[in-house]
């Protein structure tokens, strides 16, 4: 009887070992699954959106005037509605984009329409 019991309780005790051992499984693997997430996320969010920046060039700003843009040493007229922003997609105004910042343009009937500041990383 002793030696049942004895067998009743080990048997018992390697149960909840493998309970334990399962729910360890599990919790890594979903700290795993997490993890994973959570990189592809920050991964995505720092990953600029291409497609919104179909058709924008990129270059370095030489000299600004009120109705033209020097890139790349080529001038570029800037329509009076000229959106900016930054490449965080923060709001920035035409007037703080300045010599040897790097952006990203669009043109639009031969006038750049849209402006991104490229932040320095």
């Amino acid at each position: 009887m002793a030696e049942q019991l004895e067998k009743t309780e080990m048997a018992r005790g390697r149960g909840q070992a493998s309970q334990v051992m399962r729910k360890a499984k599990v919790t890594w693997g979903l700290l795993g699954v997490l993890a994973i997430i959570g990189v592809a996320a920050t991964s995505w969010a720092q990953t600029p959106d291409s497609s919104s920046n179909t058709g924008f060039q990129t270059g370095q700003v030489v000299s600004t005037g009120d109705k033209h843009m020097v890139i790349d040493h080529k001038s570029y007229a800037v329509s009076s509605e000229v959106k900016v922003t930054d490449d965080e997609g923060g709001p920035r105004e035409y007037k703080q984009v300045g010599p040897d910042q790097i952006v990203m343009f669009h043109l639009k009937k031969g006038q750049i329409d849209q402006l991104i500041i490229v932040l320095p990383k």
